[in-house]
């Protein structure tokens, strides 16, 4: 368990002061740096759907982030539950656990930190080395893989845990208990399911294992406009026309992934028919079919369709920041404007019927 691991090293050190964990990212500063506005400088744009303002030149240490964001309160969360849900708590934190053994409220924002973002920030730096390398060298966009099977399956578990860490998941869960179990629950309740899921290393494998069995592509974006992430990155784009919650479609055989990188590539992973959808939904010009998904391969992207495609998800999708690198007011605008329902939280948890 992923938890038992982190606890161990975490009893060996002092705890530090509070105002360190104030700010907790819920996407992490390091992957934000794609999408800076220049390499020298820690900064970027961002579209406030709240505001409905843009919020131009941020510093990354203010968005994506919300203080406190993963603490909790885990004994009065324990002392609330009943005696079926304190045996679910045992088997997450281990049966010789109690509340106060592991009452550090930055438990969750600390395992981030110590855990996963250091082996991730050396991931993600060779990634985009091996991308940029790529970018100006036809015959390896050609004939090269840009991922091997290991960083294919390391890759994975950094999109679970970005998947686990959002903002997405206690929304969806929350909407999901109330819509379709009938039942409304509390900030708390939501608050531990998610963190249940980051620190419960079957769980983190069960979203691992549905992504490794598809084909992984890695888009160069060669068009005039860059792409966009938001504070919901890692998006999960089923091609029905049922209503439902985002997280049922997961296994679903008509599903794309999609994940922005860096504001010049994007990683695309395509279920067994997803790609046949985009093709009858998007036309053969946008998706040809001598660009049908390899596994593991690089893909250029030419057509800015295509980069519009993928900028729209994040817009779309995100629960009320999306970022971006370049002068992108007259887009943004425009697909607000021809989708006012993006601006609504209650998107994300439903299937719109015409998509």
């Amino acid at each position: 368990m992923l938890l038992g691991v982190f606890l161990t090293k975490s009893k060996k050190r002092k705890d530090d002061n509070m105002s360190k964990y104030k700010k907790q990212h819920y996407v992490p500063r390091l992957y934000l740096k794609g999408f800076a506005i220049n390499k020298k400088q820690d900064r970027i744009n961002v579209y406030d759907k709240s505001r409905n303002k843009f919020r131009k030149n941020q510093q990354f240490m203010n968005v994506a982030a919300e203080n406190y964001f993963y603490d909790f309160d885990l004994e009065a969360i324990y002392e609330s539950c009943s005696e079926e849900k304190k045996t679910e708590f045992h088997k997450v934190f281990g049966n010789d656990a109690t509340p106060k053994s592991v009452r550090d409220k930055h438990l969750v924002e600390k395992f981030l930190g110590d855990m996963v973002e250091g082996a991730y920030k050396k991931f993600l730096d060779k990634l985009i080395s091996s991308i940029d390398r790529a970018k100006n060298n036809s015959w390896c966009l050609k004939n090269c893989m840009c991922l091997s099977e290991d960083d294919k399956k390391e890759f994975s578990y950094y999109l679970a845990i970005q998947f686990f860490r959002g903002k997405y998941l206690p929304n969806s869960f929350t909407a999901f208990c109330e819509k379709v179990v009938g039942i409304k629950i509390s900030e708390n309740t939501a608050k531990l399911e998610q963190i249940k899921c980051l620190i419960d290393s079957k769980r983190i494998n069960i979203v691992r294992d549905v992504l490794l069995k598809h084909k992984w592509v890695i888009y160069i974006n060669n068009t005039d406009i860059d792409l966009y992430t938001s504070d919901n990155p890692f998006i999960i784009q089923p091609h029905t026309s049922k209503m439902g919650v985002q997280c049922n479609y997961l296994n679903a055989d008509s599903v794309e992934y999609v994940f922005p990188i860096t504001k010049s590539a994007i990683l695309v992973i395509y279920s067994e028919k997803a790609y046949e959808v985009m093709q009858s939904k998007h036309g053969i010009d946008i998706y040809p079919d001598d660009m049908k998904p390899e596994d593991r391969r690089f893909r250029e992207m030419n057509n800015i369709k295509q980069a519009e495609y993928y900028n729209t998800l994040q817009i779309a999708y995100s629960i009320n920041e999306i970022y971006f690198s370049d002068d992108s007011d007259k887009f943004i605008k425009r697909t607000l404007k021809a989708h006012p329902e993006f601006l609504t939280k209650e998107y994300i948890t439903k299937l719109d019927d015409n998509e």
